[in-house]
């Protein structure tokens, strides 16, 4: 289960204070419940944007198709055409050499 820190101001506390005291719950369980599930269904949309966005980052990272491990900057690499793709995959030097 994912976990996160919140900080809240004095007055928005005690607004949901008041609230989870008038509902005889806590603050905690006011959010799990209420304020939490509301918000996902109100920005939904942006959720959606946000995951979109994160897809398809800036900085594109290539993997190693034959070890699948990523290629840091300064690797010495090659691209290889792969029949099952039909496109260019990058291939680390030393794993272009183990194929050859």
């Amino acid at each position: 289960m994912s976990k996160f820190i919140m900080s809240l101001g004095d007055g928005a506390y005690e607004v949901l204070q008041l609230e989870a005291t008038r509902r005889w719950i806590s603050v905690q369980e006011l959010l799990r419940a209420v304020i939490i599930p509301e918000w996902v269904g109100q920005y939904s949309d942006a959720q959606k944007a946000l995951v979109r966005h994160m897809e398809h980052p800036l900085i594109p990272i290539k993997i190693c198709q034959s070890c699948h491990k990523s290629i840091l900057d300064g690797e010495t690499w090659r691209l290889r055409y792969d029949d099952r793709a039909r496109r260019m995959e990058p291939l680390h030097e030393k794993c272009w050499h183990s194929l050859s």
